[in-house]
């Protein structure tokens, strides 16, 4: 599981997690850590874990009222992409704004992986003098 960061080196999602109730982290790393240890396929209640775009496979992690959206890549690495706070019961206009913003993400994730610019080079290490 990671955060999506932008080109400018901004993590939406990250910065929304920080500012939430400590009782919400605790749940959301809950269900984080289910997801990472169960092989594909074992699913969680809807009320925690839920597919919200079926063309774009964009999934919401739901630890009570906030939501982080993401999606899996190819190696079963879940990338948050977006996070907000849940307004009503059913997806709304405004929440619905969120899975768009998830879905561009998504894309531009993909995009700079496939050219090998998301994830940045290590540095280089110092060569001793010898």
């Amino acid at each position: 599981m990671e955060f999506y960061y932008t080109q400018a080196g901004q993590i939406p999602a990250r910065e929304f997690y920080v500012l939430r109730a400590e009782e919400e982290r605790t749940r959301f790393f809950h269900i984080v850590q289910h997801l990472v240890d169960n092989p594909p396929g074992i699913q969680l209640p809807k009320t925690m874990f839920n597919m919200e775009d079926e063309e774009e496979r964009i999934f919401a992690i739901k630890p009570y009222s906030g939501r982080y959206l993401g999606f899996y890549t190819r190696d079963r690495r879940f990338v948050i992409t977006a996070a907000f706070e849940k307004q009503t019961h059913k997806l709304g206009v405004r929440e619905r704004q969120h899975v768009q913003t998830a879905i561009i993400r998504k894309q531009n994730y993909l995009a700079r992986t496939a050219v090998r610019t998301y994830y940045r080079p290590a540095l280089p290490t110092r060569r001793r003098k010898t």
